[in-house]
């Protein structure tokens, strides 16, 4: 009935599965290749260059601007405005290992968040959300862009970050999934077939509000990190972590990387070893969430 929360869900609009499936694909086609940041520029010009998808308004800082030892990169962002004020802010890193095509880290992690962007432009959501492809994730926390975007936000509000970071392979094999804890594994599945929402103690409400969309789509399991990572300090690897160093809510979305994926920064991490189906899930899941927000 109308006043059930659950009842918000269905009249949420959702693309369809088969046309988001397509979508995807196609991002990881153009994007899935070697992507150095030193070695490949044309490929990092490509990713960092993505067009602005169609209908988002008022491109927020296109380019930022950073240098990493003398060397100049930058960070693509975007915004798609809703009719409040507070940003949420979801991001995912574009390059890969040398010598990697990286298509679960990070191609999957950009390829959903092209996909969002292009979704909350043709239906807006309540709150405006904003949307950044970050360089230099891999080569460590004090070089990456999300940092340096971090600190250039200075004391603009983030109402919560979402770091989108691989999230297309799916191991249905008993004892496929590995924790970075002894213990954890009695406490969370033993089976590589979901997503995990890890995040600082102060996103708690939202872990569990998007956990409870998410998983009309995907299975989900929260994790909750400490306020800075301090309790699985592993969890700190991505671009989540410069928004909890600034006291920001913020969750890496992730299917927990080489806890789970065998091909994790090496040449065998390629289209072909990820799962579309659960890839293209756990997109719909994130529209759903981020509807809901």
């Amino acid at each position: 009935m109308p006043g059930h929360p659950d009842y918000w869900i269905q009249i949420v609009t959702q693309p369809d599965f088969l046309a988001l499936q397509q979508q995807l694909l196609g991002h990881l086609e153009q994007i899935a290749r070697e992507r150095d940041p030193f070695w490949r520029p044309r490929v990092i010009s490509m990713c960092s260059n993505i067009s602005k998808p169609s209908g988002a308004t008022g491109a927020v800082r296109r380019f930022t601007p950073f240098n990493s030892g003398g060397v100049p990169f930058i960070t693509t962002s975007w915004m798609c405005r809703g009719s409040g004020r507070v940003h949420r802010f979801m991001a995912a890193t574009y390059d890969a290992v040398p010598g990697t095509r990286g298509a679960d880290d990070n191609a999957s992690g950009i390829a959903v968040l092209l996909a969002l962007a292009q979704h909350f432009a043709n239906n807006p959501a309540p709150d405006p959300i904003r949307f950044a492809a970050f360089d230099l994730e891999e080569m460590g926390y004090a070089q990456c862009g999300s940092a340096q975007y971090a600190r250039d936000l200075g004391s603009e509000p983030i109402r919560l970050m979402l770091s989108l970071e691989m999230l297309g392979y799916r191991d249905r094999t008993p004892g496929s999934q590995q924790y970075p804890l002894t213990g954890l594994d009695r406490l969370y599945p033993k089976t590589g077939d979901y997503l995990a929402l890890v995040g600082n103690f102060k996103a708690l409400p939202d872990l569990l509000r998007i956990s409870h969309f998410m998983g009309k789509q995907v299975p989900t399991w929260w994790i909750p990190s400490g306020f800075k990572g301090e309790l699985i300090p592993t969890t700190r690897r991505s671009d989540h972590a410069a928004f909890w160093d600034r006291g920001d809510r913020a969750i890496m979305v992730t299917d927990t990387a080489d806890l789970r994926n065998p091909h994790y920064h090496s040449a065998q991490d390629q289209i072909n070893t990820l799962d579309l189906d659960f890839l293209t899930q756990g997109c719909l899941g994130l529209i759903g969430a981020l509807s809901h927000l």
